[in-house]
């Protein structure tokens, strides 16, 4: 049987190319046992999750980073988005 895990499961800092990377890991019982707003509180978590453990990344590397603001956002689009009617059918 094959061990699953979930949550945060890498982030990556692509410096060079000037973007981020959070890998989300979903079990099978999240994504088919969650109503559509629990599975979209769930990614809501991880995201600001892994944006905090970015901002911890970012410290490590000596990257400037207003940490404040960036979570600041991070909250509101993640707000936004949380609000956005289901449009998926089942």
């Amino acid at each position: 049987m094959v061990n699953f895990r979930f949550g945060i499961l890498k982030l990556r800092i692509r410096k060079k190319d000037k973007y981020i990377t959070i890998d989300i890991g979903v079990t099978k019982r999240i994504w088919q046992n969650f109503e559509f707003n629990e599975l979209k509180e769930y990614l809501s978590d991880c995201i600001l999750d892994g944006f905090n453990q970015f901002i911890k990344k970012f410290k490590k590397e000596k990257f400037l980073v207003k940490e404040e603001l960036l979570i600041q956002d991070v909250k509101k689009i993640l707000e936004i988005w949380r609000d956005i009617p289901n449009t998926v059918r089942k």
